[in-house]
């Protein structure tokens, strides 16, 4: 009781002097974050580099839900939206769980065969046997070029994007074979609207967006009104933390539960081999990169041209980036390098230091 009330007296008399407790939003970056005042500096000499980089918009870093590091370049705004391209797959992917936990979908092993009409899309029975599974690991086995900038135009040109996709030949056993495909992912949201009666956008407008206080967002569609599952997507830098954080708290937002934490650990598990030889991109989930540098397990969504959401869980870490991608592959390439060597290759190393305290 004594100890209470010297507490509060001594509370009172620091309120009298204008102290003001400090709170997450307050803080410093030196403060919030885990790295030293000098790996900071460092970071901020890097993200100055990146103002050299042609197209890019935004870059930000974020540490237990605070953002210690923000950059926006070519007079882009923190809620200026841009095509994410690829990074849309990975939002399908948690509207894809979202379903699940909704009872549209059985599962992830739910058979095609079961939301297409036979009479309309005559199936094989290779084909009838794909799962959902098969279709966000990008192992369906139907085939898919790997020119995607070609692909991606004549999908979007199609007349039936459906029968587009399913007429493409079976050149592997579902669930086999690693093959990255705007068509698989696109399929995917055929198949969601025929489940849910609502397009991806709808549906993620209601159930994703509005809890996370994301707006005004563009989705566009194909020309049966399916947005297009793996592209075309627009969402600002801000919009692009939100969806990372949320990641990062296994689906909590603002104390609210908006995704299945069990969906976000089934989808960012490495479920196959993507064939790559570097270690940050070596596996795949349900539409998410998986891998790890030195040592830090990491999964991240990422998309033509330099957009990334990169997730560190043991770290409640948070990167995103953005660029201007609606540019000539040869340049949208140098972008995205720029963007993920700066990334992997010299502020993540920094936190892989800090964790071990030695050098790099």
């Amino acid at each position: 009781m004594r100890t209470s009330l010297r507490i509060l007296v001594l509370l009172c008399c620091l309120a009298l002097l204008g102290f003001q407790p400090q709170s997450a939003d307050t803080l410093t970056p030196a403060q919030a974050s885990m790295l030293t005042e000098e790996d900071l500096q460092q970071i901020d000499t890097i993200l100055d580099s990146l103002a050299n980089v042609d197209n890019i918009l935004s870059f930000s870093l974020s540490e237990n839900d605070q953002v210690i590091k923000s950059r926006y370049y070519n007079g882009a705004k923190a809620d200026d939206k841009n095509n994410v391209f690829s990074v849309t797959k990975s939002i399908t992917s948690l509207l894809v769980g979202m379903a699940i936990e909704d009872g549209y979908f059985t599962g992830v092993d739910q058979r095609i065969d079961t939301l297409i009409d036979a009479d309309d899309y005559p199936l094989s029975e290779e084909q009838a046997a794909i799962c959902i599974e098969d279709i966000l690991t990008m192992t369906m086995g139907l085939y898919w070029k790997s020119d995607l900038t070609l692909e991606y135009h004549s999908l979007k040109s199609s007349d039936d994007p459906l029968r587009f996709i399913l007429d493409r030949k079976l050149v592997s056993t579902p669930g086999t074979r690693f093959n990255y495909s705007d068509g698989a992912a696109h399929l995917m949201s055929i198949l969601f609207t025929k489940a849910t009666g609502q397009s991806l956008h709808d549906y993620a407008k209601e159930k994703l967006f509005k809890p996370l206080g994301i707006e005004n967002t563009q989705w566009n569609a194909d020309r049966n009104g399916n947005n297009y599952g793996g592209v075309d997507l627009y969402l600002s830098n801000e919009d692009m933390m939100k969806i990372g954080q949320l990641m990062a708290n296994n689906g909590l937002y603002a104390g609210q539960n908006i995704v299945s934490p069990a969906w976000i650990a089934a989808s960012t598990r490495p479920l196959v081999k993507t064939g790559s030889s570097a270690s940050h991109n070596k596996h795949y989930g349900y539409y998410w990169w998986i891998g790890d540098t030195l040592d830090i397990g990491l999964y991240a969504a990422i998309g033509h041209g330099g957009q990334f959401i990169y997730i560190v869980p043991e770290l409640n870490l948070v990167i995103t980036a953005a660029s201007y991608g609606v540019v000539a592959d040869s340049a949208a390439n140098r972008t995205f390098k720029a963007l993920r060597n700066a990334i992997v290759n010299k502020i993540l190393p920094l936190y892989a230091k800090s964790l071990v305290n030695e050098p790099v």
